[in-house]
């Protein structure tokens, strides 16, 4: 007798198989690791005659090559989310490590709903990803490019990216499939709190122009902090009896602190408000010419724009 057993939607654990038949010795295999989303097969099982209490055991060998599937993935790890080092502690700027991704975004100060864009999976489209969290889809499908909500990087167990290639239940995005699995509570009381500070203007030089003004480098820091792994125990009468309820919580708290960037914006001065120019230098020592739209951008003479030509709007006293 042959029969075919599936197993879909397991959490990222390690799992140990045991197969039970009147007349055949027991079956258990043990240490099969599973990632979220992955596929992986075990091969016939063949149960030998004798009685239940006689066993085989086998233990499972880390598949190095998935046989189950031709899709192209990639998968970071809890300790690799929660040990880079990245500025703005977004999982998409983790993302961008695995091969065949590539971010387009100039940098990313903090998770949010926009997180999702920039990312192009193997040349697909901004718009072709989907990613779900526990399960359950996270993406806004009234623009295909924010998602509902955004995990901190150290609240997540496990992030795979399936790339291409993966089975029809992930259908609907054929731009890649990010899974996040988060992390959950546990039988003991645990905690940890850390302190980033990924950047500092003490590591970068000074600009140009703070240089030619005689003024110090621009504050630049980014600071994360982060309090994660609560887990409750059991109550301490949850054995007591039936009734009692049993109760497993995780909480995070993740903050980021970033800089308000200096930035060199010049106004009028009072020659200019009237319309002189005369006066007006660029950083090279040049004048500053100023052109008349009504007369083919020709410039002003004498730097001079006509009193008739200036409006009362924005003028100060």
């Amino acid at each position: 007798m042959k029969a075919f057993f599936s197993f879909p939607d397991l959490t990222p654990a390690t799992f140990t198989l045991s197969v039970d038949s009147p007349g055949f010795k027991r079956y258990v295999q043990t240490g099969i690791e599973m990632g979220s989303g992955q596929q992986r097969s075990l091969g016939r099982i063949s149960l030998q005659i004798g009685e239940v209490t006689e066993a085989v055991t086998v233990t499972a060998e880390v598949a190095s090559v998935n046989l189950a599937s031709g899709e192209k993935s990639g998968t970071l790890t809890s300790d690799q989310l929660e040990n880079l080092a990245l500025r703005g502690r977004d999982i998409f700027d983790a993302i961008s490590l695995l091969p065949g991704v590539i971010d387009t975004s100039d940098g990313r100060d903090a998770p949010g709903p926009t997180s999702i864009g920039n990312i192009f999976v193997n040349g697909g489209r901004n718009d072709a990803k989907n990613m779900t969290i526990d399960g359950v889809t996270n993406l806004d499908t009234g623009s295909n490019g924010t998602v509902h909500s955004m995990p901190s990087m150290d609240s997540v167990a496990e992030l795979r990216l399936l790339a291409s290639n993966y089975a029809a239940e992930y259908g609907r995005n054929a731009g890649g499939t990010i899974t996040v699995i988060t992390k959950g509570g546990g039988k003991q009381i645990r905690g940890s709190a850390s302190w980033y500070l990924p950047r500092h203007e003490a590591l970068n030089a000074n600009d140009f122009f703070n240089n030619l003004a005689g003024r110090d480098r621009t504050p630049y820091r980014y600071i994360h902090r982060r309090v994660y792994h609560r887990r409750s125990d059991r109550h301490p009468q949850a054995d007591a009896g039936p009734q009692q309820a049993v109760l497993f919580l995780f909480a995070g708290i993740s903050t980021s602190k970033n800089p308000v960037r200096d930035k060199d914006s010049p106004v009028p001065s009072a020659l200019e408000r009237q319309g002189r120019f005369s006066q007006s230098y660029n950083t090279n020592g040049t004048l500053i010419g100023v052109n008349d739209p009504l007369n083919g951008k020709k410039p002003f003479p004498g730097f001079l724009i006509p009193p008739s030509r200036l409006t009362k709007t924005g003028e100060t006293s």
